[in-house]
C-alpha cells in the first residue's frame, strides 16, 4: 500500500513540478517582477489563512485513516459537521480578502511600475480564487485518510494543467495580468468540483447534505487543537518572511525573494508525496500497535528522503546562479541566486527533520513540535525583521536557515528519544552525513572545477558539471543506503514501468 501511494504521489508531485517550471519563468518574462511578486503575496496570504483550518485537516486524514468500521460509519458524523465547518470559512474569508483590496495596495504595497488599479482588481480576483480552493484541504483529506492516493494524485494532475498548463496558453496568448487572474478563479472551481466529487464516491457521509453535529467535534478537539496551534506556528515560519519583506522593501525584490522560494520548494513535492503516504500509515500502525512495522517505515523513509532531497539542495547551492541564469534571465539570476543557496540550505534541514514530524504527529504525541515551535517563534520573528531590515532579502533567507537548523538539533532528538528510544547521534550518523557529505565534496569539487574553466564562457560548461556531478552523487550516495532500502529503492524503479501492484 505504502509503495503504491509512494509511486501515486511521485507522478503526481513530479508532473505538478514540472509544470510550476515551465510556467514560472513565463510570468516573470510576461508579467515582470512586481506582478509576479503580487502572485506570491497573495499565495502567502493563502496559506497564512491556513490558521483558519484549526487542524482539522490532518484531523481527518488521522480519523478516517484508523476508522476500520463498515462504510466508515464511524466518522460520518465528523465528515459532514467539517464539510460545514469548511464552507463556512471558505465564504468568509473570500469576502474579507476581496473587502481589504484598497487597504492593501495603499497602506501595505510598495508599488513602482503595476497601477493600483490593477492591483486592486488583481487582488479581488484571487480573493474568489482563495474562496473556492479553501475546501479543497479537507476533501483531499479525505481522499488522503482513505490512503487512495491514486485518485489523489489524478485529480492533482488534472486539476494543475487545467490551472497552470492551460493558464500559460493563456498568458501567451493574451499577455495580460487581469485574464490570467480570471482564468485562475476559473481554475478554482474546476478543482473543488474534481476532489468533491472523488471524495464523495469514498465517504459515504459526502454523497447527502453535509449536517452539522456538535459531539463529533468534541471527540477530536484535542488534537484538532494541538494541530491547529502547530500550524499557527507553521504557518508564521513559512510566510512571515513574503508578509515583512512586502511591508519593508520594494515589491519586485519580493518578486524575486519568491522566485528562489518557489524553485526551493518545488523540490518540496518529493518531500511531500513521502510524508503524505506514510503519515496514515504510521497513524494506523501505532493504532494497531504494530511498532515494530512503524519503526521499520520511519527508518526507510528517512533515508529514503535524505538520500533523494540532498541532489537537488545540492545543485541548488553550487549551481544556483546558473540554473536561475537558465531557467529565467541573468538579471533574475543577479537578485535571487543568494537567496536561492540560502534557502536550500534551510530547506535541506527542514526535509530532515520532517519525517520524525509526521511521526510525532500520527503517534499523538503533538506537545513535541509544539513546544519546540513556541520557542522557536520567541526568536525567530524579532530575528526575521531585524535581518529584512538590515541585510534586504538576503538577511531573511539566512533567517530561516537558522531556524530550520534549531529544528534539526531540538525537534529530532526529541523524537528520536521520548518516541522511538534511540539516539539522535546514530540518527546522523545513518541518516544525514552520509549523504550531506557526499553531496558537498561532489558538488564542491564540481563548482571549483567550473569556476576555473568557465571564465566568462556562459552556462554551458557549469551546467554540464552539475549533470556529472548529479550522476556520481547518485551512485556514490547509494552505497550509503541500507540493503533492505536499496532493495525497496530497485522495486519501486521497476514499478514505475509497469503497473503497480495493488496488493503492495
Amino acid at each position: 500500500m505504502i509503495r503504491r501511494n509512494i509511486i501515486a504521489n511521485a507522478v503526481g508531485g513530479t508532473t505538478t513540478l514540472l509544470l510550476n517550471l515551465l510556467v514560472t519563468p513565463f510570468l516573470i518574462r510576461i508579467l515582470g517582477a512586481e506582478a509576479y511578486g503580487l502572485l506570491g503575496l497573495i499565495a502567502s496570504l493563502q496559506i497564512l489563512f491556513a490558521v483558519l483550518d484549526l487542524g482539522l485537516s490532518t484531523t481527518i486524514v488521522k480519523e478516517i485513516a484508523s476508522d476500520t468500521s463498515p462504510g466508515r460509519a464511524d466518522t460520518h458524523g465528523l465528515v459532514g459537521t467539517l464539510a460545514v465547518v469548511y464552507w463556512g470559512i471558505a465564504l468568509t474569508l473570500g469576502a474579507a480578502l476581496f473587502l481589504s483590496a484598497d487597504w492593501i495596495v495603499i497602506h501595505w504595497l510598495h508599488l513602482r511600475d503595476l497601477r493600483p488599479e490593477d492591483a486592486k482588481l488583481g487582488i479581488r480576483i484571487l480573493a474568489l480564487s482563495v474562496a473556492l480552493r479553501w475546501p479543497v484541504a479537507f476533501y483531499g483529506g479525505v481522499i488522503t485518510g482513505a490512503q487512495e492516493m491514486v485518485r489523489f494524485n489524478l485529480v492533482k494532475v488534472a486539476s494543475t494543467f487545467v490551472r497552470l498548463g492551460a493558464g500559460l496558453a493563456v498568458l501567451l496568448a493574451t499577455r495580460d495580468l487581469r485574464t490570467y487572474l480570471w482564468w485562475m478563479a476559473l481554475s478554482a472551481m474546476f478543482e473543488l468540483a474534481a476532489y468533491a466529487i472523488v471524495s464523495a464516491r469514498l465517504h459515504p457521509a459526502l454523497r447527502t447534505w453535509p449536517t452539522f453535529e456538535l459531539r463529533a467535534l468534541r471527540d477530536v478537539w484535542q488534537f484538532s487543537l494541538s494541530m491547529n496551534l502547530i500550524a499557527i506556528l507553521s504557518i508564521v515560519f513559512t510566510q512571515s518572511d513574503r508578509i515583512i519583506i512586502s511591508r519593508l522593501r520594494p515589491l519586485s525584490e519580493l518578486g524575486y525573494y519568491s522566485l528562489a522560494v518557489s524553485v526551493v520548494m518545488s523540490v518540496s513535492v518529493i518531500q511531500g508525496f513521502i510524508t503524505s503516504a506514510v503519515l496514515p500509515a504510521f497513524a494506523s500502525d501505532y493504532g494497531a500497535g504494530l511498532s515494530a512495522r512503524m519503526r521499520e517505515r520511519y527508518a526507510k523513509a528517512t533515508q529514503a528522503l535524505l538520500y533523494v532531497i540532498t541532489l537537488p539542495t545540492c545543485i541548488f547551492i553550487f549551481f544556483g546562479y546558473e540554473v536561475l541564469q537558465v531557467w529565467t534571465t541573468t538579471d533574475a539570476a543577479n537578485h535571487a541566486a543568494v537567496v536561492l543557496q540560502l534557502f536550500s540550505l534551510g530547506f535541506l534541514f527542514n526535509a530532515s527533520v520532517s519525517i520524525a514530524y509526521t511521526l510525532a504527529v500520527a503517534t499523538g504525541h503533538t506537545r513535541l513540535p509544539l513546544r519546540v515551535n513556541v520557542v522557536a517563534l520567541v526568536l525567530y520573528v524579532p530575528g526575521l525583521v531585524l535581518a529584512t531590515w538590515r541585510w534586504g532579502i538576503v538577511g531573511s533567507a539566512a533567517a530561516w536557515v537558522f531556524l530550520n537548523a534549531y529544528f534539526l538539533l531540538t525537534l529530532l532528538p526529541l523524537v528520536e528519544t521520548r518516541i522511538l528510544k534511540s539516539s539522535p547521534a546514530q540518527w546522523a550518523m545513518v541518516n544525514f552525513l552520509p549523504f550531506v557529505f557526499r553531496g558537498g565534496v561532489t558538488f564542491m569539487l564540481a563548482a571549483a572545477v567550473a569556476n576555473r574553466l568557465d571564465r566568462g564562457r556562459g552556462p554551458l560548461i557549469p551546467i554540464a558539471l552539475c549533470v556529472l556531478a548529479s550522476v556520481v552523487y547518485s551512485m556514490w550516495a547509494l552505497s550509503a543506503v541500507t540493503p533492505a532500502l536499496r532493495s525497496d529503492l530497485r522495486q519501486l524503479a521497476r514499478s514505475f514501468l509497469s503497473r503497480p501492484n495493488p496488493a503492495l
